[in-house]
């Protein structure tokens, strides 16, 4: 026997063989331990019947708890989903998938955002329903987690919803009775799962930046006329639409989560889509043509005049909700295709993933009457959304939705579409459809907008409906400032406001203040014999003499003139006595016409969400009458018992009202006023009208009492001749001769184009900075004047001068040029006390937005008759009085001087506009302390004032920030034609800053003109270059050059060149040479203009 070496033996491992284990193994054998299985065979043995869930081991249910890592839906719930009635699952039964899927869903097994698809999204694609009701039902609280779990798009479910599932049905190719089952499941399991959506998953952007509200906003989707219950009650899709947005209320005081990359809100989201669906139907159309026919269409001109909404706009729809109704491009003939209505509850089947919908317009773009392209089709009009800056246009979304992700894993491709008999695939269903399905959309629309404009700032409001082109649509009416006036005073600011951009249909507030009386408005009766009235024993109530008024319903007449339809909030003020308005009055301003008369009826009535006429004691059936869809009442209470309990009478009371089913009547606020009864008994009958209003309307109306100290009748009448700017009145100066020059120019010119010398010249775009102005003092020149307006001071009118500071720089501008083309933009401003009795202290932030707003609206001038002081300058100068120096507001805050920062950076930076500003009338301030200056102290012209005698003034501060000196030291209003008031004097740099602002623009006009009547192309050219800083110096520089004022270079010697040629202008016979003189005035101010600057840019943009 050979012995074999042990080495022979060391590469057999005996402990992995079973076989050389049982050899040399001595005792028992160990238990074998059986082998996992896995999720299929599970699933089949519960199938089968061969198992139970209640059996099945715990390393079995853990099985089904697998993760994929390598597949978009790497779980079994992800399957379950995906097949929740089909394949492997289709003969499971209910209870046995219920404790699989619970079991699943307590093991936390966690979603990576950016990887899976979330569970229910999988659930919504493939309409499985019951999947989603289990969830919700057995573990609710798991719903807002799963409900923000997002896709390799960062969508989440709600996205996937609106975007994918409901476009996918209404596109399907189907029968219509398949698409309305499925229809009315998915709008039903939506209802649900926003029961349970918070705010994160509500506003939570994809990868192009759309809310699941951008996409539940879609075009097609708002036209959805079906019904389904929920919960017992008929719902439609308008209701999924309210509930999103009421769950969004709190993200309005954030509005931007609400605009998508393309800085589209939702509201505006509704046109995109709607152009890119009229823009596929002009190409589909366009396809099936012949070619002649095709070549001779592709010649025509597509017009959309944006500048005139007024005219464009179609007529708003009568109803419960009131909305103008926009038009895009042509749209197919209305088929609809979802408009039967039904509420009963059908079985769906599972619904294939969405084809790829390729309705969104590829770069669509429209030719405005002037030939520049305005991006986007088909959206709202917005007053001067013309002057939106042009843009290449923009990718269209679907495109920008449907790029390949590399990193997204492969999945189940969803069904092919079902094909016709013929073979060939059926036409995807074509909207918006008929009359019933516009109507819903309408209402849809209607609502946004009032949602947006109700619980939004003004500013926030006007981007959310136009985009943020700092629109100067008009979105509410305030002529509180107009109390004592005459009634024609406020019909006149409306028409002007109107004119000045114009009124969106719904207001978010209109308040008229009392007015002065007038006889005309007070019902006479001319009778005879009035000496011997007294002898008469008997007299009918029918002799006397009828009182109250009816002044305000030539107001309301003229609101609806302008097109407004509906106000969110109605504040009137009125008085107890004769002078109050009558009932029929009141009926007649708000409803069109009165109870129990037929005369004077108006074909529109005004929509009112809150009334508040502060007539006391006021006849409900009155505001039952005039606003019969009215939400929150305003009661004003004289103390009168008898009035209280009539007004909870169930009969013809408050409980009346909440009983008519079309009422929304929610709130009620009663303003106490003090009557003869002692405070604690008016408290008291106060709280038994609040007990027996909550115990009749089952406490479906809210009770607030306001409890007030004085008496409901007003026995101080307005002060008709109060005029603010009367404070400033004082002794007269000498005579000016730089303001004589200029008004001589003016008139002069005026007579040139009365005279057809000039054609229609381009206007000069002046953007005014300032507090407002007041419109009845603002003198236009016979209308020669243009203007129009936007506030950056919330709820306050830019029609409203806070100080009457921007209604004297306006006056100024136009005095010297009255051809601009006036831009107010509004600031918010308090008086100041740092700087002196008269000064004010301007918002950073406003300011920065009101920068920027000029830039937006594509203004030429820019002009800023303020300053602010740079805040650690101020700290360190004030550090003693800081704490009290600007009353209990602090500082500004540095990050509003950031933004400032920027938009003075960003309004200097391409040398399109002109930026005017005045020195702080300090002289503890130098340039480099103030805003705007010390940001671009090259490219803004900072104006410091002179006396009559052209000599600077010391109180304008440092010299050498000064870039020019023009009159600032009592200057005279100039005197209105026919006006009884006094002569008014202004001092300060800042009526320096309104002339020079006056005075370049006039030089541009000048060049306008010239270039208008054919003198040719270099005068525009002169034109567009004067807005370079540098240019109009060059201009400035060349009038004191004319007069040879050695004594100043700084100083404006206008008497020289203006004075001079305007007495030739004047001497001129013919209208060649009075064309020569112009041409000689601005060819010497601007032969050294570098044309250069001006820039290809300027020239587009003119």
């Amino acid at each position: 026997m050979i012995n074999k070496p042990a080495d022979d033996f060391a590469d057999i491992d005996l402990e992995d063989d079973p076989e050389s284990l049982a050899f040399h193994h001595i005792g028992p054998l160990p238990v074998k331990e059986p082998r996992n299985r896995d999720w299929k065979e599970i699933v089949k043995l519960l199938d089968t019947g061969e198992e139970t869930w209640e059996a099945l081991g715990n390393s079995d249910k853990l099985a089904l708890a697998y993760r994929d890592s390598l597949n978009a839906r790497p779980t079994f719930l992800h399957k379950m989903a995906e097949n929740w009635a089909s394949g492997e699952f289709r003969e499971l039964s209910m209870e046995v998938r219920r404790q699989i899927v619970l079991f699943l869903l307590d093991q936390c097994m966690p979603h990576k955002d950016g990887q899976d698809d979330p569970i229910l999204t999988v659930a919504m694609n493939y309409n499985t329903a019951d999947f989603i009701q289990l969830i919700i039902a057995h573990r609710p609280k798991l719903l807002p987690s799963l409900l923000m779990a997002m896709n390799v798009k960062k969508m989440n479910c709600l996205h996937t919803a609106f975007k994918d599932t409901l476009i996918g049905i209404l596109r399907m190719l189907t029968l219509t009775e398949k698409r309305r089952a499925l229809l009315i499941s998915t709008m039903r399991t939506i209802t649900m799962l926003l029961e349970y959506a918070d705010i994160a998953t509500i506003t939570a952007k994809d990868a192009d930046g759309n809310t699941p509200i951008h996409y539940a906003m879609d075009y097609r989707l708002c036209h959805i006329i079906t019904e389904y219950t929920h919960d017992g009650r008929d719902q439609k899709y308008e209701d999924i639409i309210r509930s999103l947005l009421n769950k969004a209320e709190s993200a309005m005081k954030k509005p931007d989560v609400l605009f998508n990359a393309r800085h589209y809100s939702p509201y505006r989201f509704y046109f995109y889509v709607k152009a890119g669906i009229a823009s596929k139907s002009r190409k589909a159309n366009a396809s099936s043509l012949p070619r002649k026919e095709v070549t001779a269409k592709a010649k025509e001109t597509i017009v959309e005049d944006r500048r005139e909404p007024r005219r464009n706009a179609a007529k708003p729809t009568a109803g419960e909700h009131l909305s103008r109704t926009f038009s895009g491009g042509k749209e197919e003939p209305p088929q609809p295709a979802f408009s039967v209505k039904t509420s009963a509850h059908l079985s769906p089947k599972p619904l294939p993933r969405p084809l790829r919908d390729p309705q969104y317009p590829p770069g669509s773009s429209v030719v405005s009457s002037t030939g520049n392209k305005e991006t986007g089709f088909g959206e709202p009009n917005s007053g001067s959304l013309s002057r939106r800056p042009t843009a290449t246009p923009d990718t269209p979304v679907e495109e920008a939705q449907s790029k390949p992700v590399s990193a997204a894993p492969k999945h189940t491709a969803p069904a092919k579409p079902e094909r016709s008999k013929s073979g060939s695939t059926s036409r995807a269903p074509a909207w918006p459809g008929g009359e019933e399905e516009k109507q819903a959309a309408a209402n849809i629309l209607a609502f946004v907008k009032c949602f947006f404009i109700r619980n939004s700032s003004d500013r926030d409001a006007k981007d959310l409906l136009y985009g943020k082109i700092a629109s100067d649509k008009n979105l509410f009416f305030d002529a509180s400032h107009l109390r004592g006036k005459h009634v024609d005073d406020v019909v006149r600011l409306i028409e002007k406001v109107s004119k000045a951009g114009g009124f969106e249909d719904t207001l978010s507030y209109v308040r008229i203040p009392q007015l002065a009386s007038e006889a005309q408005n007070i019902l006479q009766t001319s009778r005879q014999n009035v000496a011997n009235e007294r002898r008469q024993v008997k007299r009918s109530s029918m002799d006397r003499e009828p009182k109250g008024r009816d002044t305000l319903v030539k107001v309301f007449d003229k609101l609806v003139a302008v097109n407004v339809r509906k106000i969110l909030r109605l504040h009137v003020e009125d008085n107890a006595d004769e002078w109050a308005h009558t009932d029929s009055a009141i009926e007649q301003a708000v409803r069109g016409f009165a109870q129990y008369s037929t005369s004077g009826e108006r074909r529109d009535p005004l929509d009112i969400g809150e009334w508040n006429w502060c007539k006391p004691d006021i006849n409900l059936d009155v505001i039952r009458h005039a606003a019969p869809l009215v939400e929150h009442i305003h009661l004003h209470w004289s103390g009168n018992q008898t009035v209280l309990y009539g007004w909870a009478s169930a009969e013809n009371g408050i409980p009346f009202m909440c009983r008519n089913p079309r009422s929304l009547l929610s709130k009620v606020t009663i303003h106490a006023y003090q009557g003869l009864e002692s405070k604690a008994r008016r408290e008291a009958m106060l709280k038994n009208f609040s007990t027996l209003l909550n115990e009749r309307t089952n406490g479906a109306v809210k009770i607030v009492s306001n409890p007030l100290s004085r008496s409901a009748v007003n026995s101080a009448k307005p002060d008709l001749e109060q005029d603010r700017l009367l404070g400033e009145q004082s002794e007269k100066p000498r005579s000016d001769a730089w303001i004589e020059a200029m008004e001589r120019f003016r008139r002069t010119l005026m007579g040139m184009h009365r005279g057809g010398l000039l054609r229609e010249p381009r206007r000069v775009r002046v953007a005014l900075i300032d507090d407002g102005i007041d419109l009845d003092d603002f003198n236009t020149y016979d209308n020669t004047t243009q203007y129009t307006g936007v506030s950056y001071c919330d709820e306050d009118a830019w029609w409203k001068s806070t100080e009457g500071h921007g209604t004297i720089m306006a006056n100024m501008i136009s005095r010297i040029n009255p051809w601009v083309n006036l831009e107010v933009i509004k600031i918010q401003s308090r008086p100041s006390f740092i700087h002196g009795a008269g000064a004010r202290s301007i918002s950073p932030k406003s300011a920065a937005d009101a920068i920027n707003a000029a830039v937006m609206r594509k203004a030429d001038v820019i002009s800023m008759s303020w300053s602010i002081t740079d805040l650690e300058y101020r700290m360190a100068l004030f550090s003693e009085n800081m704490s009290d120096v600007e009353g209990d507001k602090k500082p500004a805050d540095q990050s509003d001087l950031d933004l400032l920062k920027t938009a003075i950076k960003d309004a200097v930076k391409d040398d399109e506009r002109l930026l005017i500003c005045s020195a702080a009338d300090d002289i503890r301030l130098i340039g480099d302390n103030t805003y705007p200056y010390n940001q671009a102290p090259v490219q803004i012209l900072r104006i410091g004032s002179t006396g009559p005698l052209a000599n600077r003034d010391p109180g304008s501060g440092s010299e050498n920030s000064i870039s020019y000196y023009l009159p600032g030291n009592q200057v005279a209003e100039e005197q209105r034609a026919h006006s009884g008031k006094p002569v008014v004097y202004h001092s300060g740099s800042s009526i320096s800053t309104a002339l020079a602002t006056g005075l370049a623009s006039l030089i541009m006009y000048c060049s306008h003109c010239l270039h208008s009547c054919g003198a040719g192309d270099k005068y525009e050219a002169w034109a567009l270059a004067l807005r370079d800083h540098a240019n109009l110096r060059k201009a400035f520089d060349n009038i004191n050059k004319y007069h040879a004022w050695d004594q100043d270079k700084k100083v404006v010697p206008v008497w020289g060149i203006f004075g001079n040629k305007g007495s030739q202008l004047e001497k001129a016979g013919s209208g060649e040479d009075k064309i020569e003189v112009l041409k000689d005035i601005v060819t010497y101010l601007c032969h050294d203009v570098d044309l250069d600057k001006k820039g290809k840019k300027g020239e587009v943009a003119g």
